[in-house]
């Protein structure tokens, strides 16, 4: 399935998504050539620089954010937390590092569609490497 990535409508609200250990590795650059879409600047948030405010198929709220990266150019190549609203309380990744929700889900096969290398965070793997 193809699924759309939009500017979040306003009719939805953003409030409420959270990170759930999946990254996009890319820089601010390539995210918007790829998506088309220019980041917002936060200017009320010290911790995180640049975010795009989704929304999936006009229907799933999503963002993506840079989060406690310092500095940082333009061109670097950064981990960008990938956060979406929760349908359950405990919605994390399987051991395989894909996430128990639907829309989570959906929301990695649409980055993946648009060209994006998805991954667990680098914390995940260490965690789960440590496990094995």
């Amino acid at each position: 399935m193809k699924h759309t990535i939009t500017i979040l409508s306003e009719e939805n609200n953003i409030g409420g998504t959270s990170y759930h250990d999946i990254v996009i590795n890319a820089s601010k650059n390539e995210i918007e050539k790829k998506l088309g879409i220019q980041a917002y600047v936060n200017g009320n948030d010290p911790k995180t620089k640049y975010e795009w405010e989704l929304e999936l198929d006009n229907k799933i709220p999503f963002t993506i954010y840079d989060y406690n990266m310092n500095e940082f150019g333009d061109d670097d190549i950064i981990e960008y937390h990938v956060g979406w609203k929760s349908t359950s309380y405990n919605d994390e990744l399987d051991n395989d590092g894909f996430p128990t929700s639907i829309d989570g889900l959906n929301i990695v096969e649409a980055l993946v569609e648009q060209g994006f290398s998805i991954s667990p965070s680098k914390v995940w793997q260490i965690i789960h490497s440590n496990n094995k």
